[in-house]
Parts: structure tokens; sequence; C-alpha cells
């Protein structure tokens, strides 16, 4: 009887602790954790993009040859004006990326407005051709629309893309500009124009355009235009082509290929070498400029330029009245101050001469030097 009840017992026990035993459950994957999509930034307002920007310049030259009541220095692009204090160009700008609608307005004033207008209106009192007032001080206006995200439509008014100079004197590395931009070349067109990057390295331009330096006109005839940008970054070498053809204030077809090639060495030196040929009917017109600057430090600059200039028919340098060629060397320097603006003080001292003709000092002179000192300003 004692034997029964304690195997009894242990059977009672056994099973408790089968009850009581931890079963293992089978192992669940921790759920992935959820990916957060970061917040977008909220797009700027037209306002915030809208770029702001301003340019001034003004200069004191010298002539030595002549007296000092002669007060034209001839055959000079901007800096015509002798042994006085002179205003040469001012500029504001509004600008806005296009993304993917944009525009550029760019208003010039001073004596630069003048002298790059050639669209006129008849003085009431003179009957002379004058400058247009209201469009004299519009440099560039048009707007901008990008499709698909490469190709861009510009129409309006622009300033020309041939040349290796601007009008505009804080771009450029000497202060006086080369005769090739005042004379082989036009400043500004009106019209539409079209380019696209084509790959990393090329990019085309295009475009149908009313003519050279032209905004107004009744004529029926167009410019057109074909440029492209090589840009071999690797080895610091651009190269500009730009071609410009079609009939312009005369039924003759009006031509020009201008040729850019910018060279850079290092980050202290570079060079730039132009070439332009030009032709209207029976008149032609050619030239080469070399350029180079060297960068003394980030605030001081050399630079030099020599260049010829041919005008076997004188009709972009001496009003058709006479053959003339032109070889002019520049030197000068750069020392700018830079704070809330930009301040740089350039001296320079140039030399001109006429090879066939005596164009200066009221053209009693086949040469002219000059030393001046400048000041351009910007922000």
């Amino acid at each position: 009887m004692k034997n029964i009840w304690l195997v009894s017992s242990l059977l009672v026990a056994a099973s408790a602790g089968a009850q009581t035993a931890p079963v293992e459950q089978p192992a669940v994957a921790a759920p992935a954790p959820q990916e957060t999509k970061a917040a977008e930034p909220p797009a700027k307002p037209w306002y915030e993009k809208v770029k702001l920007e301003g340019t001034l310049d003004a200069y004191y030259g010298y002539r030595f040859q002549g007296g000092p009541s002669d007060k034209v220095n001839e055959q000079r692009i901007f800096d015509i004006s002798n042994n006085t204090f002179s205003l040469g160009y001012g500029k504001l700008a509004l600008s806005m990326p296009a993304e993917p609608a944009g525009f550029r307005l760019d208003l010039g004033f001073g004596p630069g407005a003048d002298l790059t207008s050639t669209d006129t209106t008849t003085d009431a009192k003179t009957g002379n051709p004058v400058a247009s007032e209201m469009l004299k001080h519009v440099q560039q206006a048009y707007g901008t629309v990008k499709l698909f995200n490469t190709l861009s439509v510009d129409i309006g008014k622009f300033v020309t893309s041939a040349g290796a100079e601007v009008i505009e004197a804080k771009d450029n590395w000497l202060y006086s500009r080369s005769m090739l931009f005042g004379k082989a070349i036009p400043y500004a067109h009106a019209g539409l124009r079209l380019s696209m990057p084509i790959g990393d390295l090329l990019t085309i331009q295009g475009g149908i355009l009313n003519g050279w330096d032209s905004v107004l006109t009744s004529k029926s005839w167009k410019t057109f235009n074909l440029s492209a940008n090589l840009n071999l970054a690797s080895t610091g070498t651009s190269v500009f082509f730009n071609f410009y053809g079609g009939p312009d204030l005369t039924p003759d077809v009006k031509l020009l290929f201008d040729v850019v090639v910018n060279q850079n060495i290092g980050d202290k030196v570079a060079l730039n070498l132009n070439g332009d040929f030009g032709k209207e009917g029976a008149a032609s017109w050619y030239g080469v400029s070399l350029m180079g600057k060297v960068m003394v430090t980030d605030a001081i600059r050399l630079a030099a330029r020599v260049e010829y200039f041919g005008d076997p028919q004188g009709v972009r340098s001496n009003g058709g009245l006479a053959a003339a060629s032109y070889v002019t060397a520049t030197i000068g320097a750069g020392f700018i101050f830079s704070g809330l603006a930009n301040v740089e003080l350039r001296p320079e001292l140039r030399h001109d001469q006429a090879l066939s003709t005596t164009p200066y000092v009221n053209g009693t002179s086949a040469s002219q030097t000059t030393l001046q000192l400048a000041a351009v300003a910007w922000f």
C-alpha cells in the first residue's frame, strides 16, 4: 500500500513539471524600419531669385601728342576723352534664372550708352539723326525659356557673342578696348536665339536677328547667327567660333567670322587670341589681337595687348575716306580693393600707330600715345 502511494506521488510530480516547463516560441523577424522621405525645402518666392548687380567706371586720360585743348582721342572706343576726368559707363542689371522661365534687363547710362547705340531718331530742330533716348539705355532686355532642361530660348535684345571683350570694363583685362571690339564686330542684336549644350564639352547657339546694333528696323531681311563654344577644361583651353551673315543696312550681304581662343596656364597666367574677318559688298576688314594677363596676387593683375586691324576701304575706321591699317600696343595693371562693393584702380599706357593715314590729333599725326588712370566699381 505504501509502495502504491509513493508511485502515485511521483507520477503527479512528473506531470506538474511537464506542464510548467517553458515552451520555446518560433522566432519572428523584427519589422523592417520605415524609410522616411526627407521633406523638400519650400520653393523660393520669385523675388528671392531675382539678382541685382551694377557697375560703374570713370577715367582720366592724357595724350602726349597735340595740345591740352585737344579733347578727343581719335579711333578709340570708349576712352575717347583727352585731358579731362570722364565718366565711362554705368549699368544696373536685374536677372532671374530660367526655371523654366526667366529674364535679363541691363540698363546703361553715360557716354558708353551713346557710343554703343546706333538706333536713331531725327532731331526735330536740326534734322540730324540722334540716338534714341529710350533704346540707348537698354543694353539688354530679353526673356528666356528653358525647354527639355537643356534648350534655352532667348527673345529680345542681347549683347553679341562675338569678340574677346565686352562693354563692361570690369570683365576685361584692360580698361581700353581693342579696335577689333569697336570696329570689327557689332555690340548687340535684337531677335531670337537658341543655345544648347552637346555633351560636356560643346555648346552651340543659333539665332535670327534684325541685324547689327539694330532694334528698330523696317527692313524685311534678317541676319543669321551660328556660334559654338568648345571648353576643354582638362587642358585649360576654350575655343569660341561665331558667324553672322545677312543683309544689314543695305541689301549687300554682311558677313562676320570671329574666333576667340583662351588658354589658362595654371591659376595665374592666361592668354587670349582673337581673330576677325568681315565683309559687306566690296568692302572688307580683318584683324587679330593677342592679350595676356598675370595674377601677381588675388588683388593685383598685370596685362598687355597687341593688335593689328586692317580696313582696306576705310569703311569701319575712316568713314570710307581712305584705306587704313593700325597697330596698337597696351600695357596695364589692376589693383582691387574689396568690401561691400569692389573697386579696382587701373593705370594704363597705350600707343596707337596708323600705317597708311594720319587719323590722330585732328588729322595731323600717324600716332598717339596715352597714359590714363581708370577706376572701376561693381557689386
